[in-house]
């Protein structure tokens, strides 16, 4: 979570009104880091985070997008469903639903999280070939903003790219984020193994600790020690 942040476009800051701010670019990217890492050769905890570096991701927006590419594209044995997500914020090039109205028939639109439908050739229940997964903030409550929101939706289902969209009620409850999962492999037609029930339970265990490690690792609390590490001013931001 920590390597998203510096390679993403925020940062958690207690004292911001959302507890972040933007970053228009980001401070660095996960093949810097990893080219860093050659450069000054071992140190201390280089070997770790030459492990994070194969699950961290370039370009994410929020932590609630992080933990939700996690969850996703990580391999059953470390707590995900094996969803390889094929980029972050990227750009899109789109028909605007208002093209008739506007001088430029073409929008650029950039889904918080995009999954494409595998190359080969399998049946598929829906011709979507993509699916995109965005992240819903408080500001998208407001009512000019709802029908910003109508217009993307619309036309990334133009170019057969579904979208999913998620609150922050829907990313705690892991339940919720197990029945998206397998509406995104129906939509992109990935069929998932058939699994003997005290595997399927073994992996919903470690759905579950993935789950609340991610939750717990907010970017101002650090709980992977026995004395959990915290940013100063998290707790002036929790006492508000």
């Amino acid at each position: 979570m920590l390597v998203d942040e510096l390679c993403g476009y925020y940062a958690v800051q207690p004292a911001a009104k959302t507890g972040l701010v933007k970053r228009y670019d980001p401070l660095t990217s996960v093949d810097k880091v990893a080219t860093f890492l050659t450069e000054v050769g071992p140190r201390r905890g280089s070997v770790k985070l030459g492990r994070v570096l194969s699950m961290a991701r370039d370009q994410s927006g929020s932590p609630a997008e992080s933990r939700a590419a996690h969850l996703l594209e990580l391999p059953p044995i470390r707590g995900g469903n094996d969803l390889p997500i094929v980029a972050m914020n990227d750009s899109l090039l789109v028909a605007r639903a208002d093209g008739l109205l506007a001088p430029c028939s073409e929008r650029v639109r950039k889904p918080d999280i995009l999954l494409l439908a595998p190359d080969e050739d399998r049946p598929r229940v829906t011709p979507f070939r993509a699916v995109a997964l965005d992240y819903q903030g408080g500001y998208h409550r407001d009512p000019l903003q709802e029908g910003r929101d109508i217009n993307r939706r619309n036309e990334l289902l133009a170019c057969d790219i579904k979208d999913y969209e998620i609150a922050s009620e829907h990313a705690t409850d892991l339940d919720y984020l197990d029945w998206l999962v397998g509406r995104i492999r129906r939509d992109l037609g990935i069929e998932r193994g058939r699994v003997r029930p005290e595997r399927e339970a073994a992996r919903r265990a470690r759905r579950e600790a993935l789950h609340k490690q991610l939750l717990a690792a907010d970017g101002l609390h650090w709980t992977n020690r026995s004395e959990p590490l915290v940013m100063r001013g998290a707790g002036s931001q929790a006492d508000a």
